[in-house]
């Protein structure tokens, strides 16, 4: 029987494992040699996978915790020093990483929602993606970044139970950590209710844990809008960090294939009706050949529900509901200018 470990060292291996493209996953399990029919084969989704062998790891047959996280701690560093072999590519990484702290700190600065929090609402709806069973959301702390994100609360799509209601500080990345969720998301909203805020506070998150841990892959923002059609995605993202970032193509797709860039998409709807469903195509595609531990997209509610295609490869949605009128009067109490309510109202 394996020695106990608390709630978040587990959640701290399972994502460690999730993270893990796959052949570094497939490396790990020739090394620990669970039996045949523990771990699902490579068709399935690597989440599945990871529980399955979490779970067979810390089960009385298996090879306990302490064994398997140090097996994934030589996986990892191995593979950090095959990524940092090349100095350039290892020069061009700190570069970029400078570049997309201080872009994100920027917006994160000009965002309205920083200067005075809105409560939104928000729903999931994991039928938008072709999903069913319903995710449990778990709170989380507060940020320690000091980028106060927006207050939500939650509720399954079609479900008549009460509304769950989140902590102040819950942040996406803990909706991502989610064993049902496994880093798919699509974010839904109507036109100023904070999709994008949303995404660039996660994108601050994920860049904080690259700079904890340089094992962990870069999140980078892209505006779909700039998407060319009948491009593959993939080449389109390496267009794209060559274009913003400055990064040789050479690099940018041994990043993609490793599995070292988690795609923060914006702005799908930007696109047009018909551009737009050509790209949800290409985005499913993209997914389906990948096992890249996180894709985000964001897009308005009216134009993703026009369109008519889902995202299949995504796990699960979140949709920012509007504000009601008790909120925006809130809002304009803590600015000191309720006077404008009446404005807003005739």
């Amino acid at each position: 029987m394996s020695e106990p470990r608390s709630a978040e060292d587990r959640l701290k291996l399972i994502r460690q494992l999730n993270n893990l493209s796959q052949p570094q996953f497939n490396e790990l399990l020739f090394a620990l040699n669970p039996p045949g029919g523990i771990v699902p084969g490579t068709a399935s989704a690597q989440g599945d996978r990871s529980k399955a062998l979490l779970d067979w790891a810390e089960g009385p047959t298996g090879c306990g915790l302490l064994k398997l996280e140090q097996v994934l701690e030589k996986t990892r560093n191995q593979h950090l020093r095959e990524f940092s072999s090349s100095s350039e590519a290892q020069r061009i990484r700190i570069k970029l990483l400078r570049r997309l702290k201080n872009d994100i700190n920027l917006r994160l600065k000009n965002s309205l929602h920083n200067l005075v929090k809105i409560d939104l609402q928000m729903e999931e709806q994991r039928q938008r993606v072709g999903q069913t069973s319903q995710l449990e959301l778990i709170p989380e702390d507060t940020l320690e970044s000091g980028h106060s994100p927006v207050n939500r609360v939650l509720q399954p799509l079609g479900a008549q139970e009460t509304l769950e209601t989140l902590e102040p500080a819950q942040r996406l990345f803990t909706v991502l950590e989610h064993s049902d969720v496994q880093g798919k998301l699509l974010i839904l909203g109507e036109p100023g209710s904070g999709k994008t805020t949303e995404l660039v506070a996660l994108a601050y998150d994920l860049l904080t844990q690259v700079e904890q841990d340089e094992r962990e892959p870069i999140p980078i923002l892209f505006e779909l809008s700039a998407w060319k059609a009948d491009t593959s995605i993939e080449q389109w993202l390496i267009e794209q960090i060559q274009a913003i970032y400055k990064v040789p193509p050479k690099i940018s797709r041994q990043w993609l294939k490793d599995e070292w860039v988690i795609p923060l998409l914006d702005g799908l709807d930007e696109l047009g009706l018909e551009k737009q469903r050509k790209c949800v195509a290409a985005i499913n595609e993209f997914l389906a050949d990948q096992v890249y531990p996180y894709t985000i997209v964001c897009c308005r509610r009216e134009a993703y529900e026009q369109g008519q295609i889902d995202l299949h490869e995504l796990n699960g949605a979140l949709y920012i509901q509007p504000l009601t009128p008790e909120q925006m009067q809130d809002y304009l109490r803590d600015l000191n200018r309720f006077s404008l309510w009446e404005t807003i109202e005739s």
